[in-house]
């Protein structure tokens, strides 16, 4: 495939929220050759439109933003990082059914029911 196809594929997936590896799967080419794509891409569109409206679409390769729980030790609603999920020695996580998170807060951990994300 020449690299002009690869860029009528790429066009469109930089408005697209998701990661570099799936855009690469897509492509048929590697995460690191995304990236350098979008970088490229974000440099050229500040240069074109230096107020950054366009450049702030791009969203091809951001990461999701850490949602906001209230933590059960601090009481406050913080940023939640996850942490995996939820098992113990008798039960799996398929069983338990829930998520841990770190609180950014207190650092401390709790669970979250998955039906409740």
């Amino acid at each position: 495939m020449l690299r002009k196809d690869i860029l009528y594929r790429f066009l469109p997936l930089l408005s697209q929220h998701r990661p570099l590896a799936h855009a690469a799967d897509e492509l048929g080419t590697t995460p690191e050759i995304v990236k350098a794509w979008v970088r490229r891409f974000r440099e050229w569109l500040l240069v074109l439109d230096s107020t950054g409206d366009f450049e702030r679409r791009v969203r091809l390769g951001l990461k999701a933003p850490r949602p906001l729980m209230d933590c059960p030790h601090c009481l406050k609603q913080v940023e939640a990082r996850p942490h995996g999920f939820k098992r113990t020695r008798k039960r799996t996580a398929a069983e338990l059914k829930r998520r841990m998170f770190r609180c950014t807060g207190c650092n401390g951990f709790f669970d979250v029911s998955i039906d409740a994300l």
